[in-house]
């Protein structure tokens, strides 16, 4: 299954990725930052960056 985590580096976000993962799930974890893309990606799921109160980060 395919699932998306917003908040993917906070409290839950941080232990929800991998046990998705672990199970075989396809994970996109939402990201404010670069940074914090690469967290997701270590973490084992795709990174989607944007910031979702931030109108600028999202395309037209």
């Amino acid at each position: 299954m395919r699932v998306f985590v917003a908040g993917a580096t906070g409290v839950i976000g941080r232990r929800l990725l991998p046990l998705l993962t672990s199970q075989g799930h396809e994970v996109i974890g939402l990201a404010r930052s670069y940074g914090a893309a690469v967290e997701v990606e270590l973490l084992g799921a795709m990174a989607a960056e944007a910031d979702a109160l931030d109108s600028r980060s999202s395309p037209p």
